[in-house]
């Protein structure tokens, strides 16, 4: 015998009762939620803008560039915003251990205003160092302005002097470091893109002077931890609340 088709009312009075029928006991496609959109992650900070693919091997390059970062911090620093140059490094030689701590890593002090003569002529670089793992000199120079591209032209020639009077056999190629206040990085771009030797630009980034003016100096800092009496041992501490007038 051939299966009757469904009474139309049973089918309704067996659902009001609770009771599926065989063709509803098929499964039900649900509907997926949407799936929320992945969290978009900033970029890693970038490290200071150079050359370092084009003109160094690859261990050194990379080595190099993740040396430099950008920006510098230089909180420690209690200059006004008109600074010079030579009050910029004598600050920064002032801090020397908190410059370095900035520096990162690695970086070994060789002196300020190094003196190369070169062909009877006197040339000062502002900041020389030697980095232990780079197993190299590092030529900072520091300006106060906007970075512009002679300023690489200069660096240019101090690693050439550098790598002709100073640098051991067994050193890597000397590199240079350009920090200052501000930089374009399209012109930083530009400039480094012509030129053979290794150079990094960086900003450096200062305390606002009117935030400066508000915390207390180290001396003061020092002053004030000399002042507490240390606690006595069985001695308990006296809360504010439960001082008696």
């Amino acid at each position: 015998m051939g299966a009757h088709p469904p009474d139309p009312a049973e089918d309704q009075g067996a659902r009001r009762a609770g009771v599926l029928h065989p063709a509803d006991r098929r499964p039900r496609l649900v509907p997926r939620r949407p799936r929320p959109p992945d969290r978009v992650r900033p970029p890693p900070p970038a490290g200071a803008l150079n050359n370092f693919d084009r003109v160094l091997p690859a261990p050194q390059s990379d080595l190099a560039r993740e040396t430099l970062k950008d920006p510098y911090i230089f909180d420690f620093l209690s200059l006004g915003p008109d600074v010079a140059e030579r009050d910029l490094e004598r600050g920064l030689i002032s801090e020397v251990r908190n410059f370095l701590l900035e520096l990162g890593a690695g970086f070994a002090l060789v002196g300020t205003q190094v003196l190369l003569e070169v062909d009877g002529q006197d040339f000062f670089l502002d900041l020389l160092f030697y980095h232990l793992r780079l197993r190299c000199y590092v030529v900072v120079e520091l300006k106060v302005g906007e970075f512009l591209p002679e300023h690489a032209g200069k660096m240019s020639f101090y690693l050439s002097a550098v790598d002709h009077h100073l640098r051991h056999p067994d050193d890597q190629p000397t590199i240079g470091l350009i920090l200052c206040k501000t930089k374009s990085r399209l012109v930083a771009e530009y400039t480094l893109q012509g030129l053979q030797r290794p150079i990094g630009v960086a900003s450096y980034q200062r305390m606002p002077e009117p935030l400066r003016g508000t915390l207390p100096s180290p001396a003061e800092l020092e002053a004030g931890l000399g002042a507490l009496k240390p606690l006595q041992p069985g001695r308990e501490a006296v809360h504010p609340e439960r001082v008696e007038g």
